[in-house]
């Protein structure tokens, strides 16, 4: 049903009482109140000269009758006319309490006893996607600088999202503001609940952007400033808070404001407006804190599919420090704290055991453990098991047990070596083994108790025995020490550098050296055979 207005519509009519209106045709010259349309409403004056009655009237065009919808004046006491038997004129008119018209001052007020509504309505009797269906406009064409002043600077515009059919009329609106053009889309209320906000400039500035203000008199610390809520209906019909961010200032003193932000969630029934036991979230200039009505839990709430956290700006991590990354447990009791290269297990400012994966599986690192010069690793009952020196060197306080252990240098054992299975040199050695003992071809030589460091060795039956250097010494018949030279007891050398094989040897001051057959001959006076046979001829030849 829609409310018409229409031109030149008059007829007659012979109803008589205070009941609807039978119409009779039109007047001379006029239409008929056919051009309203079935079902739809206008505005209506019925008179006989005398009495009047005007109102809204509801048109059937079945029967052709107006319905006396709303009786707005008459000469009845603005009540129905009681018509008496006669021919009447019924027509359409413009009411003087439902005319629009402009004050002295230009302006316009529309006012009604239920609240006054301007509607603007297509003609389009087919109505598309994209096509406006109403808008306002605003614009400054008197403006003396022309150009964009004078196009339109803001408007409000009803656009249709779809086609229009009977059970379809998408409809979004849409508010246009100009900058230094003719206005251009800036928000849309889209017919699915959705707010559109467009920002259109090119410079560094954050556009579009949305601003909740309170702007009071007395500001003071605590104040809410603004609040988004996210409500939506329940099992039973009901509206329920489900979330909430609010915004509050912290400090409101000149030169030093501050504020927070806190993220409110519904939790068993309660709004999440209905205080801060429902915070899940606050954020302060330097603060992130979780449920910060507890201080130390996430109230029930879980936080989950996190894909990244990143902290750029922290401070080296300390027992007391305060500005590093990431820290879990209150400061004044246990709690594990993170820097950008350091894990560190606290207690109240002191040190604390940091476990690692306590009760769960093992634990794997990549690229090697360093432990710092004289850390001990040990367990919870022997804190220094393994002991690791500043050069590397690992000492073991405690049996140390395993499948297999392969030393490329020298095994050096003070106690005890005990071994279920060994090899020597590819051959095993059992238990049951028995070494030959002796100075047979195989035997394993055996030191008697005799042998001593630097001793030489010297088989004493079937085991070896020790013997000084002095002992060798007597057991060869040698000396301590020789001298050389030709006087008694002296040890003699070779004293020439011309000794050859078959030579004599002949005493020099200090040695011996070598003398030829032809040599010794001479020295001790003789001849050879040969000159000694030519003497004795030549002997016999003189004797005659």
């Amino acid at each position: 049903m829609a409310h018409v207005v229409a031109d030149r519509v008059r007829e007659t009519t012979t109803t008589t009482g205070t009941g609807t209106y039978t119409l009779a045709g039109a007047v001379t010259g006029f239409e008929t109140f056919g051009s309203i349309g079935n079902s739809n409403t206008t505005y209506y004056c019925c008179t006989d000269g005398t009495n009047f009655e005007v109102g809204v009237g509801t048109y059937t065009s079945s029967g052709t009758t107006l319905a006396r919808t709303t009786i707005l004046q008459s000469s009845n006491s603005d009540n129905a006319v009681n018509w008496s038997a006669g021919t009447r004129q019924i027509f359409c008119t413009a009411p003087a309490e439902k005319s629009v018209i402009l004050d002295p001052n230009n302006d316009t007020t529309i006012k009604s006893s239920d609240g006054a509504i301007l509607k603007l309505q297509t003609s389009d009797t087919t109505v598309a996607d994209g096509d406006v269906i109403g808008a306002i406009e605003f614009s400054a064409p008197d403006e003396a600088s022309g150009t964009d002043a004078v196009t339109t600077a803001a408007s409000i515009v009803a656009e249709a999202d779809d086609t229009f059919a009977a059970d379809n009329n998408k409809t979004d609106l849409v508010i246009k503001l100009g900058k230094s053009e003719a206005a251009v889309e800036r928000a849309r209320f889209a017919h699915e609940g959705g707010l559109t906000l467009t920002g259109y400039d090119t410079d560094a500035n954050p556009d579009p952007s949305l601003s909740l203000m309170r702007d009071t008199a007395s500001p003071a610390d605590g104040d809410f400033i603004g609040t988004i809520y996210f409500k939506g209906k329940n099992s039973a019909d009901e509206i329920f808070t489900y979330g909430a961010i609010l915004s509050v200032s912290n400090d409101v003193t000149d030169g030093t404001e501050d504020g927070k932000l806190i993220f409110r969630v519904g939790d068993a029934g309660n709004n999440a407006w209905s205080g801060s036991s429902n915070n899940l979230i606050t954020l302060t200039p330097d603060t992130i804190a979780f449920d910060a009505s507890s201080g130390t839990t996430f109230g029930g709430h879980s936080i989950s599919n996190v894909s990244t956290l990143r902290l750029t700006s922290t401070t080296d991590l300390s027992l007391s420090s305060t500005g590093h990354g990431f820290q879990v447990g209150s400061s004044s009791s246990t709690n594990v704290a993170i820097d950008n290269n350091e894990i560190m297990a606290r207690n109240n400012g002191s040190t604390s055991t940091l476990y690692l994966n306590f009760n769960g599986g093992a634990v794997q690192v990549g690229g090697g453990i360093v432990i710092e010069d004289a850390g001990n690793i040990g367990s919870a009952s022997d804190t220094d098991a393994i002991s690791i020196a500043s050069n590397g060197q690992v000492t073991f306080t405690q049996t140390l047990i395993g499948t297999d252990l392969d030393i490329s240098g020298d095994v050096d054992v003070d106690g005890t070596l005990e071994a279920d299975a060994m090899t020597l040199n590819g051959t095993a050695i059992t238990t049951t083994a028995t070494l030959s003992t002796g100075i047979s071809n195989g035997n394993v030589l055996v030191a008697n108790a005799s042998v001593v460091d630097n001793d030489f060795l010297r088989v004493d039956g079937t085991s070896i025995e020790g013997r000084s250097a002095s002992e060798v010494l007597s057991d060869i018949g040698g000396q301590a020490s020789l001298t050389f030279g030709i006087s008694n007891t002296n040890a003699v050398k070779v004293d020439s550098a011309s000794v050859a094989d078959d030579e004599y040897a002949r005493f020099t001051a200090n040695g011996l050296e070598s003398r030829s057959t032809s040599e010794v001959l001479s020295d001790i006076g003789g001849t050879t055979a040969s000159d000694a046979a030519n003497e004795a001829t030549a002997l016999a030849i003189a004797l005659g």
